[in-house]
């Protein structure tokens, strides 16, 4: 105490300076003197609180004992009334908010460790080993009782109530060792015993232990689940083993990397001969033949995880060899990639494989050799067939008897049966060697059918018969498919139907099945009333060179080939076809075909022409009337032109001049004697810069085939005529690197039009109106030469020269706008190059009309262009 110090100050010190808040107050509540840690302890404790009333300060006031204030920041300050002497009251303030928060967090983590040993199914425990008093937690006795109860009880009956009787011995053994040991200080053990539920459960009970502080303390948990699934585990596998062990599919383990068997069954053993008695180290390796198979079979498995079906040479433990197929899977033994492997002997099977294989490739011989004979036989009789059936016509045109009349008329009917088995067995042929192609191009659907229904028209009116068509909603106009073999089955099957049906009629029906966008499925439908077909006989109708029995041969004639060829064609197509038929009343075919729709055969493009430079243009075009529109197109946008009449005369005009001296050549691919692929060949084949120049298809030609026929010959490129400037431009703007912004061309719509004026319009704006009028001039004569070739061709019947002068008559029509004819003489062209004379022969019948109603339209033109 230092000097002057009393006493009094002292204690005034003490109480102002503690850290506890100190308040004297009256036995009223009014406050005599308060230190300064009341200002930090209770929120809005004024500096100077003397006089005021401390109800008033904190809302409670009592002059004995203690209570709380639980303030509105969270904190907690306990207070304390004690006597203050002279008849005041001390009121003591502490605050209470860390010791508050701990006991709360320690309230929560044992709420915590109760819940997680709840979940854990344990239950904690202590043992005094001096009283020798057991005290279980509620988890404890939840287990033990079904519901959560806290227990105190002796050691001696714990043991009796809930210990399994078995296990008596079991929790002695573990007492007497511990007192045996003296208690230690940190001896931990582990043990498992069997408790006894009070309605005669039995549980599992994992127990662990520990001495401290002179007690022993333990948690026990509940095992009985996990015990059920080890036991149910160990006997799985002492099941899979059996089974492993006792199956008949070779079955091995072993290393990926150092290829050591770890584990091999005993058919595997048997397989591969390995002795009974052997246990050494077996590498995988030694089991082929050849050790490259492992390492392809394991580069497999590292890319695709499992291999399915590995057919590899194997080699047995005694040296003998055999054919064996290998499914292994890749799995992790001990922490490395082993192999799971099964092994199949199919030396058997491989060698019925090679006997099936041979006699495929005997049967694939035969059927090439069946086909090929056919196909030259066929052709072999067609050329004589030929001559006899124009021969035959021609007589009939001669005064005969009667009789001879008879007899020649039998003659040409059968020559024409006779060339349609012929053409069946043609088409067969090509479907089996696999050389008929199916295209996709854009065309009019509604014209195909009815020039279908047109051609079948005639034959259904001899016999009495209507012939109908209905379009379902939605059939589009435009499509994309192959119209060559879309008309060949509808011809086949509407004349199918014709040749079956004697009384009625046949209905042809197309609807959309399935639209998605532009891609349709559509679904035709050809049905009859005719005689129709018996329910055991459709299975066989599909067939080739079957018919549904003899008699119909008999009576109606015909191959047996033509639904075959139909269904072969409808699924090139990537369609099916079915037939739905009762005998007496009838029968339909329905197939389905993928297509796509278009909104017209006009395809709307950049229409600007690519600025070429001066050209130098040779044409090779014998047809005068084509000569003329190519060379007043050109001409007229600054190109100089010179025409070859023919493909020899082409190649002449480009080895007589200096490399470099034409800049393109436009080469017709049809020409007499040598044709445009030949020319093109001999071209390319003259070695130095002349045989270098570019050349383009400029043809009638318009086949995906006959595009890639011009650029296997060496041509730079290709374009369709009629002969339109802007995909000419175009196509030479590729050819010779001219940049040009044009993606594609405008293709014109092929309407049922005698005349498309618009046609001549764009024609007139391309080559000038004087230059169409020479055109129109040389066009009018080549039609007034072509009709007495054309009827020669015609009259004999003969389809090489149908094929040419259609081509002819269609590849000046679409060059002057004439639809109808251009049309027709395609689909005459088109019949005659398959060999379909009949069909060529009945499309052509009215080509001379067409051609004088497409005269009389050009004169009127001409009339007016004057």
């Amino acid at each position: 105490m230092g000097a002057g110090a009393t006493p009094a100050s002292v204690y005034e010190q003490a109480f102002h300076h503690c850290r506890d808040g100190l308040v004297l107050v009256d036995r009223a509540g009014i406050v005599g003197a308060a230190n300064k840690a009341m200002a930090h302890m209770v929120p809005g404790w004024p500096f100077d609180a003397v006089g005021l009333s401390y109800f008033s300060l904190t809302g409670r006031f009592q002059t004995e004992g203690e209570w709380r204030l639980d303030l509105a920041d969270g904190r907690v300050v306990e207070i304390r009334a004690d006597d203050g002497g002279d008849g005041l009251v001390l009121l003591i303030h502490r605050d209470l908010t860390a010791q508050c928060r701990a006991l709360d967090r320690l309230n929560q983590l044992e709420s915590e460790l109760e819940q997680s040993l709840g979940l854990a199914s344990m239950g904690s425990w202590r043992l005094d080993h001096h009283g020798m008093m057991l005290h279980l937690s509620r988890e404890h006795g939840a287990m033990l009782l079904g519901h959560p109860e806290a227990m105190s009880l002796p050691m001696s009956e714990f043991i009796e109530r809930y210990v399994h009787a078995d296990d008596w011995p079991v929790l002695s053994a573990h007492i007497a060792h511990v007192e045996e040991l003296g208690w230690p200080e940190g001896f931990t053990e582990h043990f498992e015993y069997r408790a006894l539920r009070p309605d005669g459960r039995v549980l599992h009970m994992a127990v662990t232990s520990a001495i401290r502080s002179g007690q022993v303390v333990g948690v026990t948990q509940n095992i009985t689940e996990r015990k059920r699934m080890v036991e149910a585990v160990e006997a799985n596998e002492r099941r899979l083993r059996t089974i492993i062990e006792t199956t008949p599919l070779p079955l091995v383990i072993t290393r990926a990397k150092e290829a050591k068997v770890l584990y091999a069954n005993s058919s595997f053993r048997a397989l591969f001969d390995i002795p009974d008695d052997y246990d050494g180290v077996i590498s995988s390796g030694t089991f082929y033949q050849h050790p490259e198979d492992r390492e392809r079979l394991i580069e497999t498995l590292g890319r695709d995880g499992v291999v399915r079906n590995f057919e590899a040479l194997g080699r047995t433990w005694s040296g003998r060899n055999f054919w064996a197929s290998v499914t292994a899977a890749v799995l992790e033994l001990d922490g490395e990639p082993s192999l799971f492997v099964a092994v199949n002997d199919i030396t058997a099977v491989k060698k019925h494989e090679a006997e099936l294989y041979a006699a495929k490739d005997a049967a694939e011989a035969a059927a090439r050799t069946k086909s090929e004979f056919l196909a030259m036989m066929s052709h072999e009789i067609r050329t004589p067939m030929n001559g006899i059936i124009v021969m035959a016509r021609l007589l009939l045109d001669t005064d005969l008897t009667a009789e001879q009349r008879d007899w020649l008329e039998i003659v040409t009917s059968s020559g024409d049966t006779l060339m349609t088995v012929l053409n069946d067995i043609l088409d067969f042929s090509k479907l089996e060697s696999g050389k008929l192609d199916i295209e996709e191009l854009p065309f009019d659907l509604p014209a195909l059918i009815g020039g279908v229904v047109e051609l079948m028209r005639a034959r259904a009116e001899e016999k009495g018969l209507s012939i109908s068509v209905h379009y379902g909603a939605g059939v589009p106009g435009v499509i994309r498919a192959d119209p060559t073999r879309l008309r060949q089955v509808l011809l086949n099957l509407v004349g199918n139907a014709i040749k079956f049906t004697e009384m009625g009629g046949v209905h042809l029906e197309l609807r959309v099945e399935r639209r998605d966008g532009d891609d349709l499925i559509l679904r035709f439908a050809v049905r009859d009333t005719g005689i129709g077909i018996p329910a055991e006989a459709l299975t066989r109708l599909f067939a080739a060179f079957s018919q549904v029995d003899s008699s119909i041969n008999r009576r109606f004639g015909g191959t047996g080939l033509g639904l075959v060829i139909c269904q072969r064609l409808v699924n090139l197509m990537g369609g099916s076809i079915e037939v739905d038929s009762v005998e007496g009343y009838g029968t339909t075919f329905t197939f389905t075909l993928p297509v796509s729709a278009a909104p017209s055969l006009a395809v709307a493009m950049d229409t600007s022409l690519p600025r070429l430079p001066p050209l130098r243009i040779l044409l090779a075009e014998d047809n005068a009337v084509n000569q003329k529109v190519a060379r007043a197109v050109l001409e007229r946008h600054g190109h100089r032109v010179e025409v070859a009449e023919d493909g020899e005369q082409a190649v002449m005009m480009v080895a007589d001049a200096m490399a470099g001296a034409w800049d393109v050549v436009l080469m017709d691919m049809q020409m007499p004697g040598m044709d445009g692929l030949q020319a093109t060949s001999r071209i390319r084949g003259l070695g130095d810069g002349r045989g270098r120049v570019p050349i383009v298809a400029m043809t009638a030609n318009a086949m995906k085939e006959d595009r890639n026929r011009c650029l296997a010959a060496g041509m730079d490129g290709y374009v369709a005529k009629p002969i339109d400037t802007l995909p000419l431009f175009v196509e030479l703007a590729r050819v010779l690197g001219v940049e040009h912004g044009a993606t594609g061309v405008a293709v014109r719509r092929q309407a049922d039009q005698i005349l498309d004026r618009h046609s001549l319009d764009i024609l007139a704006s391309a080559v000038g109106r004087e230059a169409l009028g020479e055109v129109l001039d040389s066009g009018l004569a080549h039609f007034d030469q072509v009709r007495g070739t054309w009827a020669a061709a015609f009259g004999q019947g003969d389809c090489d020269a149908m094929a040419y002068v259609a081509h002819d008559i269609k590849s000046i029509a679409a060059s002057l706008g004439l639809q109808r004819l251009a049309a027709q003489a395609k689909a005459v062209e088109s019949m005659a190059r398959a060999g379909d004379r009949d069909q060529a022969m009945a499309a052509g019948a009215g080509m001379d009309e067409r051609i004088n109603e497409g005269v009389a339209q050009l004169l009127l033109f001409r009339t007016d262009l004057s």
